[in-house]
């Protein structure tokens, strides 16, 4: 990544009365030990999980205000397949462990806690030989890893708070060798790959394969998959979700497309799955302003407004339905991960979220802007713009109150910015603005 690009950081656009207010939660992929934070509008760290260990590869935040999230050691030996992690943990508000399970096959991409309180989690078993020779498509693991390496399945599992399985899905004895193919360039790993899992509002499972280009629907009573499709549209997707009007929305990566010209990028779409039509998509005025080649996500919000993550730029963006942008923030966390995954510097963020005000998990829960204010000197928006200030502690129900106006006033009465703990000189804001200049703003 360029100088240039990473000089962008934090917040770069926002327009108060078009985004939707709220909290974003986000986990960088290369800090180890590994961070969770928690970020207003303004890109300000109202807090922090210091994480034991690797995050892998994000973090959701729980009703009770806990979050669960899946970890690797530092310095723990790789396996064959990068992204393994061993445990999943849930995490108190002061980041106390308050739960683990630990398997040495789970798949690091996602898991959730359920409704009735128990966590789904996603795992790899050896797949039959006879089976895995039915598969087609894709290239073999020798090319990419120099050795020759059995293919593994998906497997989804109901975990209770005691550790015991209570309920399991074994992927290759449903996915289809033809019509759930590997795509051509994919290596022969992990068989479909899945980097998704949302348990629908009746119970069933939506899962994403990013191996095979589709997206699944299953039947949580009989197993059986009840809905497909992606191949052919979408490329290397990431992160389906299900809207209120019963659509799809998912990032397309778009990773393999061979389209020559015009130039593409990556797009987020909205499928309807009844019709299997696409109905919205977002895909900027020049297409190769938004591509991130493996990971990401994205999600409807509340007020209509979507929010995007381009995972492999670190950067999340929300657009109204016209697709104007109106938030857009830079994760400012550049380090390097060389291990398990060849990073490079970089500050990769495999998904965001973003949490309403009113969200359970907020209630109640002062954030503490001394213990944050080192890192909102160093890398929060005063640090890059010279005319954000810092402001005094506040809890999620200040930002209710100010939902109307969907902006937390950065004035106090009486206050001046030199006068202010982390106010920019007028020097700093002179070299700020010659500096911006310089990048075109």
């Amino acid at each position: 990544m360029s100088s240039a690009r990473r000089a962008l950081q934090s917040v770069t656009t926002y327009t108060p009365h078009k985004a939707y207010p709220g909290f974003t939660l986000f986990s960088p992929m290369t800090q180890v030990p590994g961070s969770t934070w928690l970020i207003d509008m303004q890109g300000r760290f109202v807090h922090r999980w210091k994480l034991p260990g690797w995050v892998r590869l994000h973090s959701d935040l729980l009703p009770n205000g806990h979050i669960l999230c899946a970890l690797e050691d530092v310095g723990a030996p790789p396996s064959s397949i990068p992204t393994v992690a061993k445990r999943v943990v849930e995490l108190d508000w002061d980041g106390n462990l308050v739960w683990q399970y630990e398997d040495e096959n789970m798949d690091a991409h996602d898991r959730k806690r359920s409704r009735n309180g128990n966590t789904l989690i996603m795992k790899y078993v050896p797949i039959p030989e006879e089976i895995a020779a039915k598969v087609q498509g894709g290239v073999p693991p020798k090319k990419f890893l120099g050795a020759d390496l059995p293919l593994h399945g998906n497997v989804i599992q109901e975990i209770t708070p005691q550790g015991k399985i209570v309920w399991e899905w074994i992927g290759y004895k449903h996915f289809d060798p033809v019509l759930d193919c590997f795509e051509p360039l994919q290596i022969r790993l992990a068989w479909v790959g899945l980097n998704s899992l949302e348990e629908l509002p009746n119970g069933d499972l939506m899962i994403c394969s990013f191996g095979c280009d589709n997206l699944f629907i299953i039947d949580r009573s009989s197993g059986d998959i009840k809905w497909r499709w992606g191949k052919g549209f979408i490329s290397m997707p990431h992160n389906p979700t299900m809207l209120d009007n019963g659509n799809i929305l998912v990032l397309n990566n778009n990773r393999y497309n061979v389209d020559y010209f015009p130039p593409e990028g990556s797009r987020v779409v909205e499928v309807n799955p009844k019709t299997n039509e696409i109905e919205w998509e977002y895909r900027p005025e020049n297409p190769v302003d938004f591509y991130t080649a493996y990971i990401g996500g994205a999600e409807r919000l509340p007020n209509g407004n979507t929010l995007i993550c381009e995972g492999g730029m670190g950067r999340f963006f929300e657009v109204n339905a016209s697709g104007e942008i109106v938030w857009e923030y830079i994760v400012p966390f550049y380090n390097h991960r060389d291990t398990l995954s060849p990073y490079g510097l970089s500050n990769c963020t495999f998904r965001c979220h973003r949490y309403d005000p009113d969200y359970p998990g907020l209630q109640g829960r002062k954030f503490d802007s001394d213990k944050m204010d080192m890192w909102n000197r160093l890398y929060g928006p005063e640090a890059f713009n010279p005319y954000m200030r810092p402001i005094s502690g506040y809890t999620a129900e200040t930002l209710v109150k100010n939902k109307a106006s969907s902006e937390i006033a950065t004035d106090q009465p009486g206050s001046t910015p030199a006068a202010r703990p982390g106010a920019a000189s007028a020097d700093k804001k002179k070299k700020m603005e010659s500096r911006m200049k310089r990048l075109g703003y």
